[in-house]
């Protein structure tokens, strides 16, 4: 009986392929799992400033990720793509099939091998435009002030010449402090770190029992160095969409703070520099763009030059009974404007903030505004392509994450690209922003304005006597926001928790955090032939760099406060390219007046 048994098993796994050599078929697993998983972005957990942030979560860095695709159905719609379009004839024979696996990652067919190779070929082609790699490069450069003005000739942006120079330390008045090297799919956005965690007890918390006190030390974790997000995006023309926002610190130190009160341990404040940009530039693959701020009164200044090299593949095209599919990257029509969250600079970590109401966000900086929703590139293609193919559903559109799916003639594909060209390049204007802090004596400002000269601000800003307190360099387009930071965060004991219970007390400090120094935001927008922008800025500004200590006692709890100047303004303005616009004034003192500058280069 088992020998019966085992010889109808061999001849029946012997017909199987025995059947498929007689209908000319075979069967293949395909890897799609590239194609059908989503890419991710890296997540941006806080955009704060790091002490705030340090204190506020105490805590790991949440995991997660913002960005995630429907896996599945991104396969499927392969499978209805390749069915459609390669052999449609061929599916309809007997003994074909194609079936995903539950996960979506792998794809079995059952096919002629002719179909089968240009299955193959299709899918190899499918994946090296998707996942085309961007190599990102990221030099961190200390130079002066007259360095990062110079730069403004070019429109603040290296060409791949210049930047290697730069890096081989050719590059005279620049020093290269540190680079990083990353990789990005087209329209990922990648995060490079180079930071050390500095772990302190920043704070304490009291118990009171059995008429004893006890503090139990809480640590902090203040991270300190670079921390940089990048997002390249390809256009049509051939260049690449570089949107950056960034975070260099540096200058980090502690301050102990002991109390007289009993059982209270020491703690330690920190304090650093910090600087934070945001940037959104046009450039061709190799160049580097200059982003960052230099402060006068910084005794390390640096930017950062981030350039991204690659090559920019043509879509995939997929033969099909009905015409060509091709697969056209569409991101930077569908991505929103670059935007932020907008960075809490009030005084304290718990209770009502100074600044809160200032720096909430409000519509015109929202950064969820897309430039076009797929359903209106949907429309525009219907109806300024070849309107009469589309209402006969003789051709196809699908968008699929950043791609446009297009199934169409030469002539149509010839017309989808020359109009995704022309959006892309409508799309906002790409310019080149410098901005200044300047400040000056009364008298100076008073004599230039007095000549009534139109380029009176560029003669202030050459004056041997202008202090160019904060100097910032970016790029943008219309429609988006960018903004800079520049200056000290510190964390400092703003009062006390005191507890009396059971015939004792104890006072816990409480630590607050504090900024002193510039901050700009620019949300930009086209007027007739000009431009126009929303600004809000704010700014502090001591003269030996340093925040003034307001000293206070109460029993045995002695501790400082700090006391610093704000000035703020906010509005909107008309801009010309190449010009220098003033933005807002503040009087500093009886002879010093401050002076906030800005200049677009589109």
């Amino acid at each position: 009986m088992r020998s019966c048994f085992l010889t109808i098993s061999a001849l029946f796994f012997l017909a199987v392929p025995s059947f498929c050599q007689s209908q000319n078929l075979e069967l293949r697993v395909f890897d799609v799992e590239g194609f059908a998983r989503s890419s991710d972005d890296a997540m941006v957990e806080h955009w704060q400033l790091p002490i705030r942030t340090a204190y506020r979560t105490r805590e790991e860095e949440p995991a997660g990720n913002d960005s995630q695709g429907d896996d599945v159905s991104r396969a499927d719609f392969l499978v209805r793509m390749i069915r459609d379009s390669i052999g449609p004839e061929s599916w309809d024979q007997g003994g074909t099939f194609m079936r995903l696996n539950e996960s979506g990652s792998r794809l079995m067919i059952r096919q002629k091998p002719d179909v089968l190779s240009k299955i193959e070929r299709f899918l190899k082609t499918l994946a090296t435009s998707r996942r085309r790699t961007f190599q990102v490069e990221i030099l961190v450069v200390k130079a002066r002030v007259g360095s990062l003005a110079s730069l403004g000739a070019s429109r603040y942006v290296i060409n791949g010449k210049k930047f290697e120079a730069l890096r081989a330390g050719k590059n005279q008045g620049s020093e290269i402090l540190s680079s990083a090297t990353g990789h990005a799919i087209d329209g990922q956005r990648i995060r490079i770190r180079s930071l050390e965690i500095a772990h302190l007890v920043g704070a304490q918390s009291g118990q009171i029992a059995q008429s004893a006190t006890r503090t139990e030390p809480n640590v902090i974790k203040v991270p300190r160095g670079m921390d940089i997000f990048v997002r390249p995006s390809s256009l049509p023309n051939g260049s690449v969409n570089l949107r950056i926002q960034g975070t260099l610190t540096d200058d980090f130190s502690l301050e102990n703070f002991e109390s007289e009160s009993a059982g209270v341990a020491a703690i330690q404040l920190p304090r650093m520099h910090v600087r934070k940009f945001t940037s959104s530039g046009v450039v061709a693959v190799g160049d580097g763009l200059v982003v960052g701020c230099v402060s006068s009164q910084d005794e390390n200044p640096r930017f950062i030059v981030v350039r991204v090299t690659g090559k920019v593949l043509a879509a995939p095209t997929l033969p099909s009974i009905r015409g060509l599919t091709k697969v056209y990257n569409a991101g930077f029509l569908t991505s929103p404007y670059l935007g932020t969250p907008a960075i809490d600079l009030g005084w304290t970590t718990s209770g009502s903030r100074l600044f809160d109401s200032w720096n909430k966000d409000d519509p015109i900086f929202s950064s969820d505004r897309n430039y076009f929703l797929p359903e209106t590139v949907y429309d525009l293609i219907r109806q300024s392509v070849t309107p009469r193919f589309w209402e006969d559903s003789l051709y196809s559109l699908e968008f699929l994450g950043n791609q446009l799916w297009v199934t169409a003639g030469p002539e149509q594909h010839a017309g989808i690209a020359k109009l995704l060209n022309s959006l892309s390049l409508a799309r906002g204007t790409p310019m080149s922003i410098a901005s200044y802090c300047l400040v000056a004596k009364r008298s100076i400002v008073a004599n230039l304005r007095a000549q009534n000269k139109t380029d009176w601000l560029r003669e202030l800003l050459r004056h041997p006597a202008t202090l160019r307190l904060h100097s910032t360099v970016g790029a943008g387009e219309t429609g988006s926001r960018i903004e800079w930071l520049d200056g000290v965060e510190f964390a400092y004991v703003g009062g006390a928790e005191v507890d009396v219970a059971q015939g004792a007390d104890i006072a816990v400090p409480v630590v607050e955090a504090g900024f002193s120094g510039f901050y700009l935001r620019l949300a930009t927008c086209q007027e007739g032939e000009g431009f126009g922008a929303d600004f809000r800025v704010q700014l502090n500004y001591e003269p030996n760099g340093l925040t003034k200590r307001t000293e206070y006692k109460s029993g045995d709890f002695g501790f400082s406060l700090p006391l610093s100047d704000w000035q703020q303004a906010s509005g909107h303005v008309r801009l010309k390219g190449g010009r220098y616009t003033l933005l807002a004034e503040f009087g500093l003192s009886d002879e010093n007046i401050a002076l906030i500058v800005t200049r677009f280069l589109p």
